[in-house]
């Protein structure tokens, strides 16, 4: 694979990706999209889903169309997060803790009426709505009907290096599969749960000393087994049923198709050591294309690409040159990437644009 830096956009503080092209918010707070200013004085993060892009600003959501070019702002309510983005719907939130679904065409807005609700990661599948807070997941129906409950003393306790005993918690939500919601938790455990009743199908604590490949840093726990690194975020690739992650010299697998799933690591040591890689400089923000986990070594100033079929890593980009700001160390920020093209954003708010070539 070549991949060659083509361009850079200057002074962006985030940014997505639209129909091939970068729509950003720069360092004056304004909204960038084909050299255009759509929004100014924009103040929280900003998401887009299909073709429409949605904000928080001064209690109001502005939805706007970027295919249609129209603008909706709602009011008193607020975007939770990208999350909560769905393939028809929004989930807002209103100054009293209720939630609404709102459709994007605007004929329909469902007021749900849940209170306190406790600002975890929501779902919504099919005509399920499940919230995952820290202590525990509960299901509704559309209608906010309960459906079920699952709380995560049910997983038992673990004991602190400060041999305070605590129950887990929820740390992140990995997706859905087979009528299967699956979770991490701070602890680095993955369970399922049947999406329909709640049940616990599969509670992973690591992976057996026998199925780790290749070369790793030789430690382990009192047990033979290897703990997930639990500060990964894990990707769920829904075309393989299989959730991965790399953690320093570590990538983890667990095929969910297999019952039980199978749980792997692959070292990935010498192949770092051969290419320049410090484990420890692996960033948690990972992005899965195509077969192809591409990751950053944020302080190095690298960006590398590991065939999840072969597990191989197979690229290593150039370092790109980043200049310290406000005193900040210069450092890779995040990585997205699209069909033909990787973007990468340094700390001194440079975008740089790669064109990827066969």
């Amino acid at each position: 694979m070549r991949i060659r830096e083509i361009s850079l956009i200057n002074e962006v503080l985030s940014y997505k990706l639209f129909n091939k092209e970068v729509v950003y918010k720069n360092t004056s707070k304004k909204i960038i999209y084909n050299d255009q200013i759509l929004f100014e004085s924009v103040y929280d993060d900003f998401y887009i889903k299909n073709d429409f892009l949605f904000f928080n600003n001064k209690n109001k959501v502005t939805i706007y169309d970027l295919e249609k070019r129209t603008i909706e702002n709602l009011y008193d309510l607020e975007v939770l997060n990208s999350t909560n983005i769905f393939n028809n719907s929004i989930v807002l939130i209103d100054t009293n803790q209720k939630l609404y679904i709102c459709y994007y065409n605007f004929e329909d807005i469902n007021k749900l009426g849940l209170q306190e609700y406790n600002w975890g990661s929501l779902v919504l599948y099919n005509n399920l709505i499940i919230i995952l807070d820290k202590k525990n997941i509960n299901c509704y129906q559309l209608e906010f009907s309960y459906n079920w409950s699952f709380p995560l003393s049910s997983l038992g306790t673990y004991e602190t290096s400060d041999k305070e005993v605590k129950t887990q918690e929820v740390q992140q939500f990995i997706g859905v599969y087979n009528e299967k919601l699956w979770v991490r938790t701070n602890i680095g455990h993955f369970f399922a749960l049947d999406i329909n009743s709640g049940k616990l199908l599969n509670h992973l604590k690591g992976v057996n000393v026998y199925d780790v490949h290749g070369r790793i840093d030789e430690y382990l726990g009192e047990t033979d087994v290897y703990q997930f690194f639990f500060r990964n975020n894990y990707i769920l690739d829904t075309d393989r049923g299989v959730i991965l992650g790399l953690g320093g010299d570590r990538y983890f697998e667990i095929d969910i198709n297999s019952e039980p799933p199978k749980s792997s690591i692959y070292g990935m040591m010498d192949q770092m050591k051969e290419f320049g890689i410090k484990p420890g400089n692996i960033g948690y923000n990972q992005v899965l294309k195509e077969n192809k986990l591409y990751f950053i070594a944020h302080e190095q100033g690298v960006f590398g690409i590991i065939d999840t079929i072969t597990k191989k890593l197979i690229y290593v980009s150039d370092p790109i040159e980043i200049i310290s700001k406000n005193g900040l160390p210069p450092q890779l920020r995040e990585i997205q990437v699209s069909d033909d093209k990787v973007y990468v954003l340094a700390s001194d708010n440079t975008l740089h644009i790669f064109e990827k070539r066969k």
